[in-house]
């Protein structure tokens, strides 16, 4: 019955021509008086089911606006962050491209003596020896290629910049220290053995090595980060440990 007199309803409406239809959650009631035409009213079903139906569905409208509010702040975030980044790093590399590159050329067209000379020119415009080894390291190595070859083709130059001082030695451990894990990660096992061509071919001092590696903070400068520093010493561990044993037994002898 409830049924048939809610169908009358909608009919008598829509015969008269109105257009309101029941609110959600509306029951249909039945007036008793006859004072008005439409006896047909609709009243908000205030069951317990009915509530909770509401207001789950509220929650849903409320949650699904937030999830749409909180990717719209992460896509944002993430936007800005890769803007950041991407400018800091084109303006890391033009700052140092510029002078990387000119003695890139440089070393293509001179011998080591010269080159070595012109690292510490005002033509460079380099404002520290140990600088200009890191420039000289990243204008002498190809990231892609293998390193430990390049290391022996080029120890030349290394040689002449460095010479006998030990800050330009330890510069130059340093310096190899960050093209081998920013330029070419890849490489990253080989330092062991890039240490060791530098050794055996008179590069670098066994002092000078023994004391990089007992110290994780000394490529800081360069913008080695403690936590990569501290794996590159764990790598090239067994090697450091043979050279302070064979250390030990020429100072024995």
């Amino acid at each position: 019955r409830a049924l048939l007199a809610h169908l009358n309803a909608l009919a008598a409406a829509t015969a008269k021509g109105g257009s309101e239809l029941p609110p959600p959650g509306a029951v249909f009631q039945r007036k008793d008086d006859d004072d008005d035409d439409d006896d047909t009213v609709w009243a908000t079903d205030t069951s317990a089911a009915a509530a909770l139906a509401r207001a789950k569905e509220q929650l849903t409208d409320a949650s699904a606006a937030m999830v749409t509010v909180a990717d719209d702040l992460e896509k944002k975030v993430a936007l800005e962050e890769a803007a950041k980044r991407a400018a800091e790093e084109s303006e890391s590399e033009e700052e140092e491209d510029e002078r990387i590159a000119k003695l890139r050329g440089y070393v293509s067209k001179h011998d080591a003596a010269e080159t070595a000379e012109y690292l510490v020119s005002d033509k460079l415009g380099v404002e520290s020896k140990e600088l200009g080894v890191h420039f000289l390291v990243e204008a002498l190595l190809d990231e892609d290629e293998p390193l430990v070859p390049q290391v022996k083709a080029k120890k030349a130059y290394m040689i002449a910049a460095c010479g006998q001082d030990a800050k330009l030695q330890m510069a130059l451990t340093c310096a190899l220290e960050l093209f081998i894990t920013e330029s070419a990660p890849e490489e990253f096992k080989k330092y062991v053995e890039i240490l060791k061509v530098l050794y055996d071919e008179d590069v670098l001092e066994e002092e000078i090595i023994l004391k990089w590696g007992a110290d994780p903070k000394s490529a800081a400068r360069f913008g080695v980060e403690l936590e990569t520093s501290q794996l590159v010493r764990k790598q090239v561990k067994p090697f450091l440990e043979w050279l302070a044993t064979a250390d030990d037994d020429s100072d024995s002898d």
